[in-house]
């Protein structure tokens, strides 16, 4: 009997934490949900207004859009502080402060800026900043100052004693990453990608919805295999016009149709599984807010909303249902059930539509797009 009281209790203390630790991650996500919006939005309009040749407005959208995201980790550890300073009661001002400089640090020691804004792009970084502050902040208390007060020398003195071992843990945080970094390209740098295989292209895959799910855009982050990738595909898809090789199962235009539909992750899986089956209203609002955008393959609404990152229950449909689809549209193309991709097609065309295009104008695409959004939504 004891043994079972024990165990419910822990139960019910992981399950506190976790919900706990939902709802923060959650408020964190919300509060940068207009930023990742309008950035949705501009890319969306941008898309609009280049194709209806209205290049200046095009072009001015897409450059506020750049400013977004590039802005996007610094507020992310800015609002990261300050949610976590106002929850422990540390002064949220020095917090703020502290967090910053150690992000930046980081950033700087390990050449992880954007390279037309010069701001911290790392959002895993951005994260991990505010909490090593708050290590820091739980294990040395800062005290507000009060300049009035006797003691005010004193606390002073205090404040730059605090703040320069601070600023010595800083330095050498910010070598040990540059250690660890550097480590890891010798390790792992002999390793080459091949996302044109079945076993690269799902360990590519892989790749791509961890960094997601942590809320780096993948693509970005591996752009140098996305850039060979796409001339690998223009290569295949013009030697096999010319008759010299077939084409091949995959190529950016099958990551395009078939894994990323509704966004990363096969994101419009959830949109339609939250319309169809969820009975929370907020969930549902979200949904209904997000489907215009996912339409056109921009998830950011859902990734942050919901939100998707840092949230173990939807990381692993997230991880999963893309690898499960790239495996149904490897084996219809493989067997000859389908046609495989005979062109690229803009990464925001919507489903269903895109496969149609993607596989020469065939309704075949559309079908078998339709079936995977089926798996993923039962996923």
């Amino acid at each position: 009997m004891f043994i079972k009281n024990s165990l419910k209790e822990n139960r019910d203390k992981l399950q506190h934490a976790f919900s706990s630790y939902i709802y923060d991650i959650s408020a964190i996500a919300l509060l940068l949900l207009p930023l990742t919006l309008t950035n949705s939005l501009c890319v969306l309009l941008g898309q609009g207004f280049a194709h209806a040749n209205y290049a200046t407005i095009s072009d001015l959208l897409i450059q506020l859009s750049h400013t977004l995201i590039n802005f996007y980790p610094l507020a992310l550890c800015v609002l990261t502080s300050y949610y976590l300073s106002h929850k422990t009661s540390i002064n949220s001002g020095a917090f703020i402060v502290y967090a910053i400089i150690l992000f930046y640090s980081l950033s700087h020691a390990n050449n992880l800026y954007s390279p037309v804004f010069y701001l911290p792009n790392n959002t895993i970084l951005a994260l991990a900043s505010p909490i090593l502050t708050l290590i820091y902040c739980k294990k040395v208390t800062l005290r507000d100052l009060v300049p009035h007060s006797l003691d005010f020398p004193l606390a002073i003195s205090l404040h730059v004693a605090r703040f320069s071992c601070f600023a010595i843990l800083v330095l050498g945080l910010s070598t040990l990453s540059k250690y660890i970094f550097n480590l890891s390209v010798e390790n792992f740098g002999e390793y080459r990608l091949n996302p044109l295989t079945w076993s690269g292209g799902l360990l590519y895959q892989t790749i791509l919805g961890l960094l997601g799910s942590i809320g780096i855009n993948g693509h970005n982050f591996l752009l140098p295999i996305k850039q060979m990738l796409y001339q690998a595909t223009e290569h295949n898809l013009a030697d096999a016009h010319a008759g010299i090789v077939p084409v091949n199962i995959v190529s950016q235009g099958f990551y395009d149709a078939f894994l990323s539909m509704g966004g990363s992750g096969n994101s419009i899986c959830l949109l339609f599984c939250i319309l169809l089956f969820s009975q929370n209203r907020n969930h549902t609002m979200l949904a209904l807010a997000a489907l215009p955008m996912v339409v056109f393959n921009i998830n950011e609404v859902l990734l942050f909303g919901l939100p998707i990152i840092f949230n173990p229950l939807l990381i692993i449909p997230f991880i999963f249902v893309p690898l499960i689809s790239f495996g149904i549209a490897y084996f219809a193309i493989s067997i000859g059930l389908v046609n495989p991709i005979i062109t690229t097609i803009d990464w925001m065309t919507p489903p269903l539509l895109s496969g149609y295009i993607a596989m020469g104008n065939s309704i075949d695409g559309s079908l078998l797009q339709l079936f995977i959004i089926t798996i993923g939504i039962y996923i």
